[in-house]
């Protein structure tokens, strides 16, 4: 036989008549957990509670039936306001202008006597009315039972708030909620299925029902990522959905999908598509947008050209200077054979997502590197014809060597559709300032602005003198060095 002694908080009552283990009789003993509410788990048993009459006889064991608690854990008890900066109740308290006491709810044991919960859960003075308050301040007529925010339950005299509204007497506003940041796991691959208030990152403003989130969080739920400085007006702040489907890939726009736009259908690799948030930063991608200032003198002439000074960074903060190839070093031009044979029309060559006008199937190796030079994702093409036209002659087609537009390209699309051939793969570098500089990623007139190392100039793309402002010419004779300089 044996008996137990347990340490719950507020208690147990316990049920049975004999010790709780016995091999000489069946017993039934209930457990009455009294100050913890709802459904709880059940109780384990402990070292298989095995009983034996002797060595190595099993006389008994122990089978557990746990019903089902129904009690409600509510703040306060549902008969006080909460301090939520001192975390600890206001319970009710009225008096008539007599100072009769009406209504005075205290500290409980967790079982509707006094004790030192802090909970309000102990009815000193039970009450016979519900409780409510002024829906206008100024207004002495305006009270209102449970303050005009629900309905009075005459029963057990508790307010049954409406929608929005919570508290003793349904004066305080409910917060939104969203997914939880931060949740236990409820199994295998299934987490961050609880909503929260504020999502577990902010505080709930009750006058009001305004979430001020935690630092780093934002939205109405405080249920997505910040962005840092708001991308310091060089960008915007995006969920990682709306980032997958903005990716661009050696200069060509490529959809990534992330998650699925109904929430309740992401798992666990996808529940956060619209919580995190980064930075899409104007003018991203080099080898989509020429970089740099817009206009600045480059070797004594004045040069105007379309330019984005694009930003990088976690939060855009960076400025980004042109890109290009370092001429101190070997590689080679891609090329690339359009393979065409038609007879009549027009057709058109797209590259990195621009797109040429109608070019003539007969046109001219000069008519159609004019049409491909006129895209701003092109810097400059040479093109030789493998007849007299660019598709009419046999045999057909014709080569496009991408002379200032440096590494391993993407390639060319035509409509209608041609067989297009990587015939030699572009092997030249395309890094920042031409790796022969240093980028000026501040802010101010130089930003985005290369400045050269000694005999570095700027280049056409091709290792000659250019407009490129991207260091990538060398001259042993340049006696300076500076921002894209002679």
């Amino acid at each position: 036989a044996g008996t137990a002694t347990p340490s719950v908080d507020g208690g147990v009552s316990w049920s049975t008549g004999v010790p709780i283990c016995s091999y000489g009789t069946h017993v039934n003993t209930t457990i009455d957990l009294r100050s913890l509410y709802g459904n709880l788990h059940g109780l384990d048993v402990v070292d298989g509670m095995e009983l034996q009459r002797g060595p190595g006889e099993v006389g008994a064991n122990v089978t557990v039936f746990t019903p089902k608690g129904t009690t409600q854990a509510k703040l306060c008890s549902g008969r006080g306001h909460c301090d939520y900066k001192t975390g600890s109740c206001m319970c009710l308290f009225q008096t008539t202008p007599n100072v009769d006491i009406k209504r005075r709810f205290e500290s409980s044991d967790g079982n509707g006597n006094a004790g030192s919960k802090g909970d309000c859960g102990y009815a000193a003075v039970e009450g016979r009315k519900c409780p409510g308050g002024l829906t206008n301040p100024d207004d002495p007529f305006s009270l209102e039972t449970c303050h005009g925010n629900g309905f009075c339950d005459n029963s057990t005299y508790t307010c049954r708030c409406s929608s929005g509204y919570m508290g003793a007497d349904c004066s305080e506003r409910t917060c939104p909620y969203g997914v939880s940041w931060f949740d236990a796991v409820q199994g295998c691959g299934h987490a961050h299925l609880t909503k929260r208030e504020c999502s577990g990152q902010g505080a709930c403003e009750r006058a009001g029902g305004t979430c001020q989130c935690s630092p780093g969080f934002t939205g109405a739920a405080c249920d997505r990522v910040a962005c840092d400085d708001d991308c310091n007006g060089r960008g915007t702040c995006e969920p990682l959905w709306k980032l997958g489907r903005e990716a661009i890939v050696n200069g060509e726009a490529k959809e990534y999908a992330y998650g699925n736009p109904d929430p309740n259908q992401n798992g666990k690799d996808t529940w956060d598509r619209d919580m995190f948030q980064s930075c899409l930063c104007d003018g991203f991608s080099p080898e989509k947008h020429r970089q740099g200032p817009s206009s600045t003198y480059i070797s004594g002439i004045y040069v105007d050209e379309p330019r984005v000074l694009g930003y990088h960074g976690h939060a855009c903060e960076k400025a980004l200077c042109p890109f290009g190839d370092d001429p101190s070093t070997e590689g080679v031009n891609e090329k690339q054979t359009v393979g065409c044979s038609i007879t009549s029309g027009t057709f058109t060559l797209t590259f990195r997502d621009q797109t040429t006008a109608a070019i003539a199937f007969d046109a001219t190796a000069s008519a159609v590197q004019s049409a491909l030079s006129s895209l701003n994702t092109i810097d400059s093409v040479t093109v030789t014809l493998n007849g007299a036209g660019a598709c009419d002659a046999t045999p057909s087609g014709f080569v496009v060597e991408f002379t200032g537009n440096p590494g391993d390209l993407p390639p060319l699309v035509s409509s209608p559709a041609f067989a297009v051939t990587e015939t030699v793969k572009g092997t030249r570098e395309f890094i920042e300032c031409s790796g022969r500089g240093v980028c000026a990623t501040g802010d101010g007139a130089l930003a985005g602005a290369c400045k050269c190392d000694w005999f570095y100039m700027s280049s056409d793309g091709n290792g000659g003198r250019g407009t490129r402002r991207d260091c990538g010419r060398y001259d042993e004779f340049m006696q300076a060095n500076g921002y894209f300089t002679t």
